[in-house]
């Protein structure tokens, strides 16, 4: 989750003599067809928050035709920025615009790429909703059935033990 109470993230910091590159982007438009996106400092979960306005931003704003992701000044990433930056690309690619990634590393480029088109939901069973008495119930029938499995592992061990024993006498 990101920071919600941080108002101004330009003053991050690792210790207190190190100070964090938060990330940024600026964006260059030629009317519309050609938009650039030039990324910039660490793409970090706590270093990302002054990106987000920008990033909403793109992905409500008219799309241009051919959009270019500049990567070349990213100098980390974690998956927050990944999840940034696939979700940019999505929602252009969503609105017919040509999305490409230009420069960032190979590995940089694979994590981004690596990620879904769009964020997995709940899957299909947690959403059925049970009755009541099911919601109670249910844990305390596994918990017994368990409880069952582990009592006849436990006898099947000690009838052997005495079976053992038998054969010696």
């Amino acid at each position: 989750m990101l920071p919600q109470a941080l108002k101004d993230a330009s003053k991050l910091k690792l210790s207190d003599n190190e100070e964090r590159n938060v990330a940024t982007i600026s964006v260059e438009r030629t009317g519309d067809e050609y938009a650039r996106l030039t990324c910039a400092g660490e793409w970090r979960n706590s270093t990302v928050p002054p990106v987000l306005g920008v990033v909403q931003a793109f992905c409500t704003a008219p799309r241009a035709a051919r959009v270019e992701i500049d990567l070349d000044g990213i100098e980390g990433i974690d998956t927050t920025g990944a999840w940034l930056l696939r979700r940019m690309m999505n929602e252009g690619s969503r609105q017919g615009a040509a999305i490409s990634l230009l420069g960032g590393s190979d590995t940089m480029r694979e994590l981004i790429n690596a990620l879904p088109d769009k964020m997995p939901g709940p899957n299909e069973r947690e959403r059925v909703r049970h009755s009541l008495f099911e919601r109670i119930f249910a844990p305390v029938g596994k918990v017994i059935l368990e409880l069952v499995s582990d009592l006849t592992d436990a006898l099947h061990i000690l009838g052997s033990a005495v079976r053992g024993a038998q054969l010696k006498l």
